[in-house]
């Protein structure tokens, strides 16, 4: 949910941009919007507005995380980096997972919950998928030329794609490619302006299309595990169609109103905070978990 890749705060490369804390506000507001339906909506699964946040607001999030991937990582050490990922993602998550699964375990011996006993693993789902792919960014940046990079990435999309290992498995076969395309932006933000928001409209346009064939039977939480059956191909094609049409509406309308939202004087404070809700996403993301 965080910015977690900077190893140096004070470097140009790895400076906040507040446009993009933004993003990440609006973003984490989706999420607390979909949860609030799900509270208060009985019927919420057919809620017009629930599908379209869960269409595409946790692949936005793996996007801006690619998005900030350092592209020299191959000048940083390699442990440190791997300790520092492990520190910041894996590290919480575990932790958060012990607790709450022991807390799950005391209600139930108290007889206050009747919910099965387990073994949470996967309610910070997010933070275990980004750390993996953090790690294995590391990895892939000991190798000195491109070619090979990219034939690693193939091969780790691949190989996450007919993984059987619930729930990892489940979250990064479809994760890794909005990571890699937030990557990939960063990269080829060069373009004139002009040409990003074509681009972004095309991608807009896609999600008007393939929006109306997104259900919650085509969430991320009901991902087949048979995936080379044509059925659940068309099953994968819905959700990436829909989290890369979402994420490019999303980038359209910061890029067509991030300015102009800057210029009126009465929106700066919903502009600031929005950007420092930004920053402090994942202690809301941990809290939404468990209350959702």
């Amino acid at each position: 949910m965080q910015q977690t890749d900077n190893i140096n705060p004070t470097s140009s490369h790895a400076s906040r941009e507040e446009k993009w804390d933004f993003l990440r506000g609006i973003a984490i507001y989706f999420v607390i919007l979909g949860h609030t339906i799900q509270w208060m909506d009985a019927d919420w699964k057919h809620n017009p507005l629930f599908e379209g946040i869960y269409s595409f607001h946790m692949p936005l999030f793996m996007f801006i995380s690619g998005y900030f991937l350092r592209n020299n990582l191959q000048e940083i050490a390699f442990w440190k980096w791997q300790k520092q990922k492990t520190r910041q993602l894996l590290i919480p998550s575990l932790f958060n997972s012990l607790i709450y699964s022991a807390l799950l375990f005391i209600l139930i011996s108290w007889g206050i919950s009747t919910r099965l006993t387990q073994w949470d693993a996967q309610s910070l789902w997010y933070l275990n998928v980004l750390w993996l792919f953090l790690v294995f960014a590391r990895i892939v940046a000991c190798f000195p030329f491109r070619f090979l990079r990219i034939l690693l990435w193939i091969a780790a999309y691949a190989f996450v794609f007919f993984w059987h290992c619930y729930p990892l498995s489940m979250y990064a076969k479809f994760m890794l490619p909005f990571f890699l395309l937030g990557h990939l932006y960063r990269k080829v933000i060069q373009p004139p302006h002009t040409i990003r928001l074509c681009i972004l409209a095309a991608g807009c346009l896609l999600w008007w299309f393939v929006l109306p064939l997104w259900d919650f039977s085509h969430s991320i939480y009901m991902l087949p595990y048979a995936p080379s059956k044509l059925t659940n191909m068309l099953h994968y094609l819905i959700l990436y169609a829909n989290g890369f049409g979402g994420i490019c509406t999303t980038l359209l309308l910061i890029e067509g109103s991030y300015a102009r939202l800057e210029g009126f004087a009465s929106l700066q404070p919903f502009v600031k905070s929005t950007a420092w809700v930004g920053t402090i996403t994942l202690p809301i993301y941990v809290v939404q978990t468990h209350f959702s």
